[in-house]
């Protein structure tokens, strides 16, 4: 539920109960500290993405079909002299996860492929870029998502 909706809820009851409403803020902050009770942190770093990356990069088996992996990925760590290939300023990363039913699923759209991304739907702040094809009937499916820290790539 979004916060707004949090509110206008509050905003009912404590009229009819008599009770204090509280400011916007003190939702969000109230929903942002539950989430990192329940979730846990949500900032990651560079080398927790690697290593979530090398842990999720072997295809699952075929009895797991749509279980997530990461399909490719790389990592440019500005400390890390060893991965500085294509790097100009600041880390970069790009992630791309499917699974295997989607990957499957993508032999039938043989012509064209599309992509879109938007900060809309964003992961740390980085948009998440989704990559599908659409059928005869106009209806989009998609094949895998990919996490990329610059837009020019």
């Amino acid at each position: 539920m979004k916060p707004g909706t949090i509110l206008q809820n509050i905003v009912r009851d404590a009229e009819r109960e008599k009770l204090e409403i509280p400011l916007i803020k003190d939702v969000y902050n109230f929903l942002n500290t539950l989430q990192k009770k329940t979730v846990g942190k949500s900032n990651m770093t560079l080398g927790e993405l690697a290593k979530f990356c090398i842990e999720h990069n072997q295809i699952p088996d075929e009895d797991s079909p749509h279980e997530p992996f990461v399909l490719d990925f790389q990592i440019f760590d500005e400390d890390d002299i060893d991965t500085l290939v294509d790097f100009e300023e600041g880390d970069q990363f790009r992630v791309v996860i499917t699974t295997r039913h989607l990957l499957k699923f993508s032999d039938k759209f043989k012509l064209v492929l599309q992509t879109d991304g938007t900060y809309k739907v964003v992961w740390q702040g980085f948009p998440i870029i989704i990559v599908g094809a659409s059928d005869y009937d106009r209806h989009f499916h998609g094949v895998l998502l990919a996490i990329c820290s610059r837009e020019a790539q």
